[in-house]
């Protein structure tokens, strides 16, 4: 009897684990990123693997930076798929048919004289974490680079073999620049008048008048 009770519990944690691996998130994760005006905009795409021959619903979290200011599902999500998840992460629930399932999710963050900065934590183990960037250049330990060529759009930076849990961090240079740099070189140059003219004026002033 105990034999018995010990070959069907082996049986279900068995089925258990294989309806368990029937869906599964792919574990390469592509972000395409675009320079916007003191912005960088942000395409996170990721494939949801249903390997059943049925549709089946799972939960995931995916990533977005922590210095995102705005997001919005694509690719078939509504804002009603996605909760915050912890650590910034965003966790959705949804009904995948059989096959790959391809989604995205766009997003925006800020930078500031031509800089922009990426951190996050990696939710799941990662075999590659691909940055394609059609204007940017992008600086991150461990990442190669790959420049486009022929009728390519895009340069890719790649990330191998990152572990759950850990932290990425990664810079983008040549963000176009707005108005604020303007504004500070404005800033600077009127000072610089102000000064000349306060030096033109005191050292033309009449002979004889002695500072109080």
């Amino acid at each position: 009897m105990t034999n018995a009770f010990r070959l069907l519990s082996f049986a279900a944690l068995l089925v258990a684990e294989s309806a368990f691996a029937q869906l599964a998130m792919n574990p390469r994760y592509i972000y395409v990123v675009y320079g916007g005006i003191d912005a960088i905009w942000g395409r996170h795409m990721f494939m949801v693997q249903n390997q059943s021959e049925a549709p089946e619903t799972g939960t995931f979290t995916v990533m977005l930076p922590s210095e995102t200011i705005d997001w919005q599902g694509q690719d078939g999500f509504s804002a009603k798929d996605f909760k915050l998840g912890s650590d910034g992460g965003l966790e959705f629930t949804k009904e995948f048919k059989p096959g790959d399932n391809l989604h995205s999710i766009g997003f925006k963050t800020t930078a500031e004289d031509g800089v922009g900065e990426f951190s996050f934590k990696v939710p799941i183990d990662i075999d590659e974490l691909s940055i394609m960037s059609v204007d940017l250049k992008v600086e991150g330990p461990g990442m190669t680079f790959t420049e486009r060529s022929g009728n390519q759009k895009y340069d890719r930076y790649l990330m191998t073999n990152l572990k759950a849990g850990s932290t990425v961090k990664l810079k983008f240079l040549d963000v176009p620049k707005g108005r604020t740099e303007f504004w500070r070189y404005g800033f600077v140059s009127f000072a610089l008048i102000l000064l000349v003219c306060f030096g033109l004026a005191y050292r033309s002033r009449p002979k004889g008048i002695e500072s109080v």
